[in-house]
């Protein structure tokens, strides 16, 4: 689906036959639920989202637009995705139930979330809202595997718990030991409690994140410096050159770090690769390397 507008998709696969669902600079208004064996999506606007199988998503707006919900929600042992590159935003409503979450990562699935931009996942609720249910950037409820490296984080705040005794800035809770937490960028909220841990992250370590209140969510994608430049946030992201900016330097944590996305793929009418692959991903000098790589033709 290439330059679509539809409300919702529901891709089932009853067969169990290889199969998948690519959408390209698209609008989906409500929600996309794809059990297929393959789903990439990109550089598209979305809302509500449910994945299994083997899924990327690169370079989406995904707008909760305060009607609450979850906004990239991934179930099932088999299930393993790469976001990247994304905004996860304003999953935002007055709640007694889990919702309200940027990402949800259950049933042993497996996930690798980088330089992305979790912001503004709240709940209202005054009375009955539980505080590791809702208003969270990531809840990870059971995983084999979840990486969460060089995102920024501000505003998932339960902004009342049960009876009004617990709120908090909840980015990240974690019920699982699988899970890795690494250069990313927390804001506090002015409504942080002593009760909810610092940062909001639970069953593992934070290891070398920054606290970066100067953070600009309101553009997405406009290059591959403007949003870092000169911030907390340039520069902060994991060292290794896997992880580069497109020109070169350490990784910027946020959506214009890395380069595992085109800068430009929302407007391009050049080919858009997916499911590219790259061996061995380090190669010495002079070396040689191998790339397979599907694509999307736009016209």
């Amino acid at each position: 689906m290439i330059r679509c507008d539809l409300h919702e998709i529901n891709a089932t696969n009853p067969t169990g036959s290889d199969t998948q669902l690519t959408i390209v600079q698209s609008n989906i208004s409500d929600k996309i639920s794809s059990t297929l064996s393959r789903t990439w999506v990109g550089y598209s606007n979305l809302g509500e989202n449910y994945f299994e199988g083997k899924i990327e998503m690169v370079g989406n707006d995904i707008n909760g637009k305060n009607l609450g919900g979850i906004g990239i929600d991934l179930r099932g042992d088999q299930t393993n995705a790469q976001i990247y590159n994304n905004l996860i935003h304003n999953f935002k409503a007055e709640v007694n139930a889990e919702s309200c979450i940027g990402i949800r990562i259950d049933g042993n699935a497996s996930a690798v979330i980088r330089n992305n931009s979790i912001y503004d996942n709240m709940n209202d609720l005054y009375l009955g809202a539980k505080w590791y249910q809702t208003g969270i950037g990531i809840l990870v409820k059971s995983t084999r595997s979840t990486e969460i490296v060089a995102n920024k984080f501000k505003g998932n705040v339960s902004l009342y718990g049960s009876q009004g005794a617990t709120k908090g800035s909840m980015h990240i809770y974690s019920a699982s030991p699988n899970i890795s937490i690494r250069h990313n960028s927390f804001a506090n909220h002015e409504w942080f409690s002593s009760q909810v841990k610092p940062l909001g992250i639970f069953g593992a370590t934070a290891y070398e994140s920054i606290t970066d209140t100067n953070l600009n969510e309101t553009e997405f994608l406009a290059s591959t410096t403007s949003m870092a430049l000169g911030k907390p946030s340039q520069n902060s992201g994991p060292a290794g050159s896997l992880y580069f900016n497109h020109d070169g330097s350490r990784n910027d944590i946020g959506p214009n770090g890395g380069r595992n996305y085109i800068p430009n793929g929302r407007t391009t009418d050049k080919p858009i690769p997916i499911f590219f692959t790259i061996e061995p991903q380090v190669v010495p000098t002079n070396g040689k390397v191998t790339i397979n790589s599907t694509g999307a033709v736009l016209k």
